[in-house]
């Protein structure tokens, strides 16, 4: 019984943290690789196919919608019978200000027809989801048809740490500070001749002369009092 609820317990923890939701300010990007359909696979009273593609991003558990989706939606004209290269629009950018732990990702499959609606030939899904912002993960969505996808995570300009939540703008001037970013933390590194908090007191140097007794204490920048 204790081992079950001990083993219940770290289910739940590591739950906890892939799904943590954090405010970030980060970026995913999907790669499109080659998409196919096998020969089988006909469209119309002719058998051709003339494909287009409807991408959707969304929060995890977010059922099977493709409109109104939380953080792209984006649909492409007709691009031809398989294989379909996808180099025109490929990565799709898909900015990240609310980081939940991951993003599920759809691709709905169409037949475009030019006098009626378009039909529906395949729905593809996959899922992108990390403790942290920053690794790269390949997925093949296979269904009827194929599309092999790459999704890579970064965080977006002076915005640092595992989810991409903290705020650092490196600073040189005697109002706001002189320090630069760790590119890990995001914690503030003095730049040299600087220390304190906030990076405002300026550090002393002892400069000597050619004489052994003579020297000088020479002062770098204005320290704040």
């Amino acid at each position: 019984m204790l081992f079950r609820s001990l083993f219940v317990w770290k289910a739940s923890f590591v739950a906890l943290l892939v799904f943590q939701a954090t405010d970030a300010k980060a970026s995913i990007k999907i790669y499109l690789g080659t998409f196919y359909a096998p020969s089988h696979v006909k469209c119309d009273v002719f058998g051709l196919c003339d494909f287009k593609f409807k991408f959707c991003v969304d929060k995890i558990y977010s059922g099977r919608r493709m409109d109104g989706c939380l953080y792209l939606n984006k649909q492409t004209g007709p691009m031809g019978t398989s294989p379909v290269y996808f180099s025109s629009i490929s990565p799709l950018i898909v900015p990240i200000n609310h980081w939940e732990g991951g993003i599920v990702f759809r691709v709905q499959v169409l037949d475009y027809d030019k006098y009626s609606k378009d039909d529906v030939v395949d729905n593809l899904e996959t899922s992108y989801i990390s403790i942290t912002i920053g690794n790269s993960v390949a997925r093949t969505m296979k269904t009827r048809t194929t599309l092999p996808v790459t999704f890579t995570s970064s965080c977006d300009p002076n915005y640092y740490g595992p989810f991409c939540d903290k705020l650092c703008v490196p600073k040189d001037n005697d109002v706001d500070g002189h320090y630069q970013c760790n590119p890990q933390t995001g914690r503030i590194v003095c730049l040299p001749g600087w220390k304190g908090y906030g990076c405002n007191q300026a550090e002393l140097t002892t400069t000597f002369a050619n004489s052994d007794t003579d020297f000088d204490i020479q002062q770098i920048g204005r320290a704040h009092v």
